[in-house]
């Protein structure tokens, strides 16, 4: 795995692109304001079933990526199981950098 992957979304973070956490996430999942959305490898099962439906329901796209929450955390300075990039040109380019990484997992919609 490339670290160089994820350090994109630090950048999201600081041009204030992203929603962290539950609430913010599900607010920008259902206004249509996110474009991506993503979760941590220990994001619990109900927070997943729960976004893939919301994202299913909007038409986003919802990846699971090998970080934890504490490397999310470590990573955009801010402890959250879920996130979503909230810009189209930074979900197209945060999208081409998972597709090209075998351990990003796409769900499926």
């Amino acid at each position: 795995m490339n670290s160089n992957d994820f350090n994109l979304l630090g950048i999201c973070r600081k041009a204030g692109k992203l929603s962290m956490g539950h609430d913010m996430c599900k607010g920008a999942v259902r206004s249509k304001k996110a474009c991506l959305c993503i979760l941590s490898s220990d994001s619990s099962q109900r927070i997943t079933d729960e976004f893939i439906t919301l994202c299913k329901e909007s038409g986003i796209k919802l990846y699971r990526i090998p970080l934890k929450i504490d490397e999310i955390h470590h990573l955009i300075g801010y402890k959250a199981g879920v996130i979503t990039v909230d810009d189209s040109g930074f979900a197209e380019s945060v999208a081409k950098k998972f597709e090209k990484n075998t351990f990003v997992e796409g769900i499926s919609l």
